[in-house]
């Protein structure tokens, strides 16, 4: 069998790609301060037929070297709960930079109490486990609950190992045994 050509094939990934993310009018972006991209002391630049045009601030940010976990507001102040758990999976990580559990913690739970299942593990760990602040048991079985109740298997038996181990709250071998066969069931 021969390997179909590119003119032969029905679909062009690459145009479509680029008919997807190129727009359709030149765009434009306004300051009151001079462009380093500007000639002559122009105010614009034609670059490809988009004129450019970067505030202070937008050159200041290129300026900046690039440091891990700068502007970390972003996630924080729009309520992206995927957003503040991949963030707080990072910090936790160390990954791009130094670990932080204690900011990593604050992003887990903005998370958490969007009722992102993940992020409500994430933090229940760190609960269980003191990091990033003091242990609190009862929060953490709280936390795995709610990761639980969403059909979380790997929440289900956290909590009921709580459950049955007391920790966190009262020992409750009858709610235990319903979550623990949950989990079992699938795997845990």
């Amino acid at each position: 069998m021969e390997p179909i050509s590119q003119n032969q094939c029905p679909v062009n990934k690459t145009q479509d790609y680029l008919d997807i993310f190129t727009p359709k009018t030149p765009l434009t972006l306004v300051t009151n301060t001079p462009s380093p991209l500007s000639t002559n002391n122009e105010q614009t630049k034609e670059a490809s037929g988009v004129q450019t045009h970067l505030s202070k601030e937008a050159y200041q940010l290129l300026d900046k070297p690039n440091k891990p976990h700068d502007e970390p507001q972003l996630a924080r102040g729009q309520g992206d709960a995927l957003g503040q758990y991949n963030y707080g999976v990072m910090l936790r990580e160390g990954e791009g930079g130094e670990a932080d559990l204690q900011e990593a913690r604050v992003y887990l739970k903005l998370s958490a109490d969007q009722g992102y299942a993940k992020a409500q593990i994430a933090y229940a760990l760190m609960l269980q486990k003191g990091e990033g602040g003091e242990a609190d048991l009862p929060l953490a079985r709280t936390y795995f609950k709610l990761a639980a109740d969403q059909g979380d298997t790997l929440a289900a038996y956290h909590y009921g190992l709580m459950l049955r181990d007391g920790e966190g709250g009262e020992v409750n071998l009858k709610e235990a045994r319903e979550y623990l066969k949950l989990a079992a069931g699938q795997g845990h």
